[in-house]
């Protein structure tokens, strides 16, 4: 046991049967053309936020990374064209600087976040084949170190150790939670200062020195190369920044911020000689200083935040309806409840 709460078979069994049931619900949406009707009466463009795509079926045990088929990618983009117009960001973005969101109601952004190398090996393919525009967002240093981001690193290390390996590690390293579930630990260390953060998982790494990732893993976690970017058609994608590591910047001192912030700016620009005008907070966290300092340093950014584009939106704390990990019912059914 790993100190997740049992539950009992009655809590079980219902909670299948509202998963059923609210399956049920959204297919038949689907299907009826209901999803794609309310989500056009809305009347407000959208952003889509995607991480991982492919895999193929493969289920992975860590946070934010779920089995999401090209097959089901591929059917939600071909849905998408079918009852929007994927517009680049920069055309969401325009509509709120000349206070027009109204008139985009039929619009949506594409935007990948991670710079995740089966983004540009297996989505980048279909966007490019059915002429669609996307915004990825990547960290320039975690490109030159080749590194996984420690989001998808400290999980994967985790899991190669015991139970009770893991929770001598996570006692060592001051973790007060008695569980330890890769997504107790994922929310504790996200909580850290950045430089307690980045002790822990030195830790971590020490602990699991003969580590080696799975063909699996290198699939979901492995980020792009230079040329992996270099190859990615300019008219159709925009590179934006995550920051230069991924840190919680609501969680790093001020000097690590603005070179966090300001530098993958820089080094984006410089190294692909193409402007770099959007951001995105990693794991969707700011402060007021964050977000200031991202105001002075990039035309918009986006957020983690569920909700449509509306009229006078604030374009550095843009919202984001979650996309993959799914089937197109469940995507159609966000597009009119985005935090569905």
């Amino acid at each position: 046991m790993t100190g997740l709460t049992a539950l009992s078979p009655d809590s079980v069994t219902q909670r299948s049967m509202r998963k059923m049931a609210s399956g049920f619900v959204r297919r038949l949406a689907l299907h009826s053309g209901v999803s794609a009707h309310l989500a056009r009466r809305q009347g407000r463009p959208r952003i889509l936020m995607f991480h991982a795509v492919g895999g193929d079926g493969e289920q992975t045990v860590y946070p934010y990374q779920h089995a999401y088929s090209t097959e089901v990618f591929e059917a939600e983009i071909r849905y998408l064209l079918r009852h929007f117009t994927i517009v680049p960001l920069d055309r969401i973005v325009e509509r709120i600087e000349g206070n027009s969101a109204d008139d985009g109601n039929n619009e949506l952004a594409l935007t990948f976040d991670d710079g995740l190398r089966n983004t540009a090996r297996t989505a980048y393919p279909i966007l490019r084949q059915l002429g669609v525009s996307a915004t990825f967002f990547i960290c320039p240093a975690l490109l030159d170190s080749g590194e996984w981001q420690w989001t998808y690193e400290c999980p994967a290390r985790l899991a190669r150790l015991s139970h009770d390996s893991r929770a001598e590690l996570l006692r060592r390293v001051g973790m007060p939670a008695s569980t330890t579930s890769a997504d107790a630990v994922m929310r504790w260390m996200s909580g850290l200062e950045d430089s307690r953060r980045r002790s822990v998982m030195s830790q971590v790494r020490d602990a699991t020195k003969a580590f080696e990732a799975s063909s699996v893993e290198r699939f979901n976690f492995d980020l792009m190369t230079w040329d992996d970017v270099d190859l990615l058609d300019r008219s159709l994608v925009t590179i934006g920044s995550h920051t230069m590591t991924h840190p919680i910047l609501s969680r790093t001192d001020p000097g690590v911020m603005r070179r966090e912030i300001i530098d993958s700016k820089l080094m984006l620009e410089g190294r692909l000689a193409r402007q770099v005008n959007y951001f995105c907070y990693p794991d969707g966290a700011y402060s007021s200083e964050v977000v200031d300092l991202v105001r002075q340093t990039y035309r918009a950014a986006v957020t983690t935040q569920p909700d449509f584009v509306l009229p006078g939106q604030d374009r550095w704390l843009l919202p984001r309806i979650g996309a993959g990990e799914e089937d197109v019912h469940d995507l159609a059914w966000r597009l009119h409840r985005p935090s569905s």
